[in-house]
């Protein structure tokens, strides 16, 4: 066998290799939300990599897979961290019950503020799940949106009474 018959299949894998590369997304940032010792880390939805364009938070949707889930109790303090990597001037946190257009809860944090901790409202829980919403802004503009997923715990009885 000539030795380019032996170096074709290496040709071939390193060309493989570079075009899986080139179709590869470059990761965002993560954010992260933290209960007692568990937490879950999630990269954006949509983000704007360059600090020029922007993202319609209003239309991002989580995409690939669901968001990742972290089960609390209401009246618990939930921790909520954004990747400083992000380069955001600002930042929110909103969480949405499954029955809400509106927001439930909604904070907003200046950029040096990488991690926030808040009580988890009754009412947030009351139908079982919400969604919590991160968004990283740049100069007033959404640059990142991270989804994540509350889930009631079902031992929590202290919610059976807002249920009906």
């Amino acid at each position: 066998m000539s030795s380019y018959h032996r170096r074709l299949p290496a040709i071939a894998l390193a060309a493989a290799g570079v075009a899986a590369l080139a179709g590869c997304e470059k990761p965002t940032p993560v954010a992260t939300v933290v209960h007692g010792s568990d937490s879950v880390h999630t990269q954006a939805a949509c983000y704007a990599h360059d600090e020029e364009d922007a993202v319609d938070e209003r239309k991002c949707q989580p995409r690939g897979h669901p968001p990742e889930k972290i089960v609390v109790h209401a009246g618990d303090a939930l921790g909520v961290g954004l990747d400083p990597a992000s380069g955001a001037t600002a930042w929110r946190v909103v969480v949405f019950d499954t029955a809400r257009r509106g927001p439930v809860l909604e904070a907003r944090f200046s950029g040096e503020q990488t991690y926030r901790r808040f009580q988890v409202p009754a009412e947030v829980l009351r139908f079982g799940t919400a969604e919590l919403r991160v968004v990283a802004y740049v100069d007033g503009k959404a640059r990142g949106v991270w989804f994540f997923q509350l889930e009631r715990d079902p031992a929590d009885k202290q919610l059976d009474w807002i249920q009906g």
